[in-house]
């Protein structure tokens, strides 16, 4: 019975340590994974992009739309500059994206739009995203019960493209995360 016991344990311990250990995917969608240094600011309120190796990204204030039934619509611009890649941005996907704890589901960006080492970039459209009827019920309860100057947006930005390097172009999908603050456009 002790030998069943210990045979049960290590295989516990080594079911749990595989799970802890899990390495993010080598590749999504078929674009390898490449993880890059980059900043991301908000624009209101200015924020210094601080020590950015490959990209700085900056997000403008949002821009709230009129409420439908069912959900509310956010839409934002950014612009960024690449140090050190130049190539074609094939879409940006938006994972986990919160606004003060409380979820935002935002729509793929389809847009292709070009990157030159360097130069400053704007999106060529708003980023659009939605918060359901709970969720505007909670950031109602929020805003009434302890409103804040400064909201906290968290999540991941995937950004696939077609990235050149020494002349040959390479697909690659890069994981932006986001920890930063923006100001509370109701006030």
């Amino acid at each position: 019975m002790k030998k069943f016991g210990l045979h049960a344990l290590l295989l516990l311990i080594t079911a749990f340590s595989g799970a802890y250990s899990q390495q993010p995917p080598d590749k999504i969608n078929g674009y390898k994974v490449y993880r890059a240094k980059i900043i991301v600011v908000s624009s209101d309120p200015p924020q210094q992009s601080l020590d950015a190796r490959d990209a700085t990204v900056k997000i403008d204030k949002p821009k709230l739309g009129i409420p439908g039934m069912l959900t509310v619509t956010v839409e934002v611009g950014g612009e960024f500059t690449s140090f050190t890649q130049e190539g074609k941005i094939d879409l940006l996907q938006f994972r986990d994206i919160s606004v003060n704890g409380i979820a935002v589901d935002v729509d793929d960006f389809k847009t292709p739009f070009e990157i030159k080492r360097g130069r400053l970039t704007r999106l060529p459209a708003s980023v659009r995203g939605s918060i359901d009827i709970t969720g505007v019920a909670k950031a109602a309860y929020k805003e009434l019960t302890e409103s804040k100057d400064l909201w906290n947006v968290t999540g991941t930005v995937l950004v696939f493209g077609r990235f050149k390097k020494l002349g040959i172009e390479f697909k690659r999908v890069v994981p932006i995360p986001l920890d930063l603050q923006m100001r509370n456009p109701l006030r």
